[in-house]
């Protein structure tokens, strides 16, 4: 299961974080040597965007960055153009 400062933190981005409007959007990525159902699933319902557990596939946490920054970089400039 989760230890206690875990827990405080799935409750952080579901109590505040997403409930933040400038900060609803924010992509949430959980690197974590918990890698159990059980903290998947509650970071699914907290909404975050995505879960690595250890041993961390680098090639994967790099891919998971370029996809998030490609897409704020897009609504930047879409932003932007108006």
């Amino acid at each position: 299961g989760l230890i206690f400062p875990q827990q405080l933190l799935f409750l952080f981005f579901q109590q505040t974080l997403r409930r933040i409007s400038s900060l609803a959007e924010t992509p949430v990525i959980i690197l974590t040597s918990s890698d159990g159902i059980v903290d998947r699933v509650r970071a699914k319902v907290v909404e975050t965007n995505e879960f690595l557990g250890k041993p961390i596939d680098e090639d994967q946490l790099i891919a998971i960055t370029r996809k998030y920054l490609h897409n704020a970089l897009k609504t930047d400039v879409v932003v932007q153009a108006n």
